[in-house]
């Protein structure tokens, strides 16, 4: 008996939420087993107070908010279970919008429109998605290394969560000029929420934009059968990526602005205020888990406008897990 197709992606949908489940479960019994102690030493040498005072103390620097949620967090790992609860479910978020992220058919509502599997090239196969679920879980496990630090702080890892979460929303917003003014907006903001790892909102707003003329030109075909409506030329283009030309002077003026203001060492403003207990430590770790994300996209572009050149997808399928394990291995090498 032949199974739909809503049956096939229903099946393909809860395997893979089971899987993140249980990545999630894995996390819990490994912090709450095999390393309670190193939650009870982070909750020891962290405070956290309900006082107007001290929540100032810590938002007015960049990366506050997400230093302000770690350390709220971080009071609950007195008890170890809710501590890997905790980083569990951070763990989780994390991997489950590296996948939204990356996904090749995560494109705004004004780039592409909905189409079928037989007619939307943008749409995965289900080899290159398989691919793509396990390679989402590379940023997560890289926040995992990076927690095993025990001055690592978990407001690195908010940071790179809130992070992700903006850089979702703001896929979903149509290409306007209300988006451009947008980005414009959230670069301070989001520097001044998470600090400079707000570089990956950046890099993958400007992939978005880079990649709206593979949208227009993957089904630019479609009008020569009548089948759907004209599309913009890739022209249009072009103010999407000056804004964000823009966004980019203004992400690096603000710690050169900031530095004179701000009574922190200089380097702490590019690479982070909150994310390690020592000022004079860099975190590759957290550095690469957030990156990564943007390089996995990356490569899932590369190899899906290669598979439109008719590459065969079992190409594209192997080059996202292996370029992914490379990336694992040069970072594990520092």
């Amino acid at each position: 008996m032949e199974h739909s197709p809503f049956t096939f992606r229903f099946s393909l949908f809860t395997g893979k939420a089971l899987c993140t489940l249980l990545f999630g479960v894995a996390a819990v019994l490994f912090f709450g087993l095999a390393y309670p102690h190193h939650l009870h030493y982070q909750e020891q040498y962290q405070l956290f107070l309900f006082d107007c005072s001290y929540v100032w103390e810590i938002v007015k620097l960049p990366g506050g908010i997400a230093d302000l949620l770690g350390r709220f967090c971080t009071q609950f790992f007195l008890y170890a279970w809710i501590g890997a609860l905790i980083i569990g479910i951070l763990l989780s978020a994390v991997q489950l919008l590296t996948l939204r992220l990356s996904s090749p058919s995560q494109r705004t509502t004004s780039q592409i429109p909905s189409l079928s599997q037989r007619t939307n090239p943008q749409i995965p196969s289900p080899e290159v998605g398989s691919a793509l679920y396990a390679v989402s879980f590379v940023p997560s496990f890289l926040l995992w290394l990076f927690l095993l630090d025990e001055n690592a702080l978990l407001g690195g890892v908010w940071a790179v969560l809130l992070t992700l979460l903006a850089a979702w929303g703001f896929n979903k917003l149509k290409n306007c000029w209300a988006r451009r003014i947008l980005l414009i907006v959230t670069v301070p903001v989001l520097y001044w929420m998470v600090g400079p790892v707000c570089v990956v909102f950046f890099l993958l707003s400007f992939l978005g934009a880079a990649r709206v003329n593979e949208a227009n030109e993957a089904h630019g075909a479609h009008r020569a059968n009548g089948t759907h409506r004209a599309y913009r030329s890739h022209k249009a283009n072009w103010p999407n990526l000056a804004w964000c030309c823009g966004a980019l002077v203004l992400l690096l003026a603000m710690p050169i602005i900031l530095a004179s203001s701000i009574p922190v060492p200089p380097e702490k403003l590019w690479f982070g205020i909150h994310y390690h207990r020592y000022p004079t430590e860099i975190p590759v770790l957290l550095w690469a888990a957030a990156l990564s994300v943007f390089v996995l996209t990356l490569i899932v572009c590369a190899s899906h406008r290669w598979g439109r050149r008719k590459v065969n997808t079992s190409h594209s399928s192997f080059l996202i897990p292996l370029s992914s394990f490379l990336l694992v291995s040069v970072v594990m090498g520092f």
